[in-house]
């Protein structure tokens, strides 16, 4: 009886109409009678998903938004405590977050397909942030080629981070403009370095063959490099510094060592005024 009236009291919430701008809620059980989904409806569209587990935990919350889905995954503790969210974006993005017990992020970045890619930051049970890494997946080999590490004040330890810094305007007109970089190295000092700059690079790097990539070479090795935009809105670039040191250890023998350092900028690129001709190349760089 009493499962009849379970199953009765199922329908009708099921099928309630909660207000009369068409708002309802359908739910589904597991064979325990707890609840197994929730989905939210506005005018007969699907707006929220949330699915539960066994235990009455939520394990996932799904937004449909334009024919998109917004998707997060709960992940948990053996005590039952939420220790990671995991929003998918996309197919192939998505965000990580992971959470102490008191439920503050301790750290948060971005996947692509499955591997970390970009900027991942790390922060301490006061909230503070204590460093920050750039990860890529070029080689096979998801490894981080940038770090940067903050003293307890919040500023960037300048001897203990090993990063890539942009001297050029984050707003650009379109067309051509020239910029620094500014880097430690990797090998030892004046090794030949190249600045390799690509356009429409995916995060793992895989369509890099197929992709334009500018590469500048300057025997100062003062980190002069130029982008080439022809399309306004914001625009991410993605390259790498590669150094390279060739020695001459007997007649037959040549010793080579190669590094390389991955980076990504974002821009936003627009109109250039009519004062500023097409073709004029925009300077950012170091006064000397």
């Amino acid at each position: 009886m009493r499962n009849l009236i379970k199953i009765c009291l199922s329908v009708f919430v099921s099928i309630l109409v909660v207000s009369c701008n068409k708002k309802r809620l359908e739910i589904e059980y597991f064979e325990n009678g707890t609840v197994k989904i929730e989905n939210y409806y506005l005018n007969d569209e699907k707006q929220k998903t949330i699915v539960f587990n066994k235990d009455g935990l939520v394990q996932r919350v799904m937004y449909f938004n334009d024919e998109k889905i917004v998707d997060t995954i709960f992940g948990y503790s053996s005590d039952k405590r939420i220790r990671s969210y995991l929003t998918q974006n996309s197919i192939s993005h998505s965000l990580y977050e992971k959470v102490d017990e008191k439920g503050n992020i301790i750290e948060k970045g971005n996947l692509f397909n499955g591997s970390r890619v970009g900027w991942w930051c790390y922060y301490n049970e006061l909230g503070i942030k204590t460093e920050e890494r750039y990860f890529v997946l070029k080689t096979g080999e998801n490894e981080y080629s940038q770090h940067i590490r903050y003293s307890p004040d919040g500023k960037v330890n300048e001897l203990e981070s090993n990063y890539v810094k942009f001297l050029v305007s984050d707003t650009l007109y379109l067309g051509k403009s020239t910029g620094t970089l500014i880097f430690k190295k990797i090998l030892k000092y004046g090794t030949d370095t190249n600045i390799c700059i690509g356009y429409n690079l995916k995060p793992d790097y895989s369509n890099i063959t197929d992709s334009k990539v500018d590469t500048f070479y300057s025997a100062n090795n003062d980190g002069f490099f130029g982008v080439d935009f022809k399309v306004l809105g914001k625009q991410t670039i993605r390259g790498f510094v590669y150094e390279i040191d060739m020695k001459k250890t007997n007649d037959t023998t040549l010793s080579i060592q190669e590094a390389e350092r991955c980076f990504e900028k974002t821009f936003f690129i627009i109109p250039r005024p009519d004062s500023i001709p097409k073709d004029k190349v925009m300077h950012y760089h170091i006064k000397k």
